[in-house]
């Protein structure tokens, strides 16, 4: 058995210390996630998550258990002889809370999903005809009601150029669609959003020479809002420092730095709460043990 601890330490920037998370994970030989041990407030015991595998290695439970308010979740995976994953079943306080059950055809592709949320009687289904480029996307209320469906074009290489949703009753009743190019890399380089026909927003992608995301712009009509995100990326596709301008203010951004072995040892977090002027600015400090 193999143990990693993870300390995270929360300061304000003038130093004052905040809270700090304790993680210790161990592994087994196998070098699989056996057990999770979450510490909150210099060692108040948080939660403790534990994982079981099938001979295949795939996951078969997942429990997890939170201290304080003395409650238990749990996810079993159910796979079928061919090791297709065919339902999960959760639990919450040993009651089953929802469902989600899965069907392929005869390539292995996954071919409709649907999913069951006991607790909030919500239903929903996802269909993919590959043949077609089709993917659909239902939400059922409590009494079988269809109040949300959504359907997605597809391109030869599966990424999705077209998405109309329509939403049936309520305040957001109407249909919204959504248009996405790519370039000839299949990177998405622009999105358009359309409300009854009129355009709600438009936004542009960039990319680096590695094929990282480094930039965009987008306008939302709607609340006369242009909104800037700039990225810093190492050559591992890492984000190490991110800045997003609304309107030409500095909303929001964060910097982080990883140490040789890849692990984050820093983060500095910075958010602007829009149109109150309250704002936020907070240090993260990452120790690893093991």
């Amino acid at each position: 058995m193999r143990e990693k601890r993870t300390l995270e330490r929360l300061y304000n920037l003038d130093d004052s210390y905040v809270d700090e998370l304790v993680q210790r994970c161990e592994y087994d030989d196998r070098g699989l996630l056996v057990k999770e041990v979450s510490y909150y407030h210099k060692g108040e015991m948080e939660s403790i998550t534990t994982y079981t595998y099938r001979e295949d290695l795939q996951v078969e439970n997942i429990r997890k258990k939170y201290i304080e308010i003395d409650s238990i979740e749990e996810v079993k995976h159910f796979y079928n002889a061919k090791n297709q994953r065919i339902k999960i079943s959760r639990y919450l306080r040993n009651e089953l809370s929802g469902e989600e059950l899965f069907s392929y055809n005869e390539a292995g592709q996954l071919v409709e999903k649907n999913r069951i949320d006991y607790d909030d009687y919500l239903k929903e289904k996802e269909i993919v005809d590959y043949e077609k480029g089709i993917k659909k996307y239902f939400e059922y209320s409590a009494d079988d009601s269809l109040f949300l469906e959504r359907t997605t074009t597809l391109n030869e290489k599966g990424n999705p150029i077209k998405e109309v949703e329509v939403v049936y009753g309520g305040i957001n009743e109407g249909e919204l669609e959504t248009i996405n190019t790519y370039n000839d890399k299949e990177q998405l380089i622009n999105t358009k959003m359309y409300e009854e026909g009129e355009m709600t927003l438009n936004e542009d992608y960039f990319f680096n020479e590695q094929g990282f995301e480094i930039r965009s712009v987008g306008y939302d009509f709607d609340l006369d809002r242009k909104v800037e995100i700039q990225r810093l990326i190492d050559d591992k596709g890492r984000i190490l420092k991110e800045e997003q301008v609304v309107n030409g203010v500095l909303a929001n951004y964060f910097e982080k730095v990883y140490n040789e072995n890849g692990q984050l040892v820093y983060k500095k977090v910075f958010d602007l709460e829009e149109g109150s002027g309250i704002e936020e600015e907070r240090e993260f400090v990452y120790e690893y043990e093991g």
